[in-house]
């Protein structure tokens, strides 16, 4: 009779623990959606600027100047070596991750500046692909 008991409360327990884990955790569309605003950060000034101007351009998200106001961050780290090759990862604002993007480079851009070359290709090839894919 007590075994009985117990195997029901560890059965209730792990049901509960179940339902709580997905009530609490999200995923990419809950931060991806259209007008969701996106604080950009990245190790390269420019990188930030030609980013913001394709999401601008995208008119999917919306830049905020401030980390408080985003709905999430997205982190770009532009690494040079013969080409730009930006690695990007959007993050939530207590720094889990949220998504990890495949890295692209200017290689194939055809942009005479190498750095937007490399974002043009992130958005085009990776995420607005990613984006729209969710919804």
């Amino acid at each position: 009779m007590e075994t009985n008991i117990l195997n029901k409360k560890i059965f209730i327990i792990f049901i509960l623990s179940i339902i709580s884990l997905f009530s609490f955790s999200q995923n990419p569309a809950d931060y991806f959606k259209r007008g969701s605003k996106v604080y950009i950060t990245s190790n390269k000034e420019n990188v930030i600027k030609h980013a913001s101007d394709k999401i601008n351009l995208w008119g999917y998200w919306k830049v905020v100047p401030t980390q408080n106001q985003a709905d999430f961050i997205l982190n770009l780290d532009a690494t040079f070596s013969l080409f730009y090759t930006i690695n990007a990862q959007t993050i939530t604002k207590d720094n889990k991750i949220i998504k990890r993007f495949n890295s692209k480079n200017s290689f194939r851009a055809l942009d005479a500046n190498p750095k937007r070359g490399a974002i043009k290709a992130l958005f085009n090839k990776e995420i607005i692909p990613f984006v729209h894919g969710l919804f």
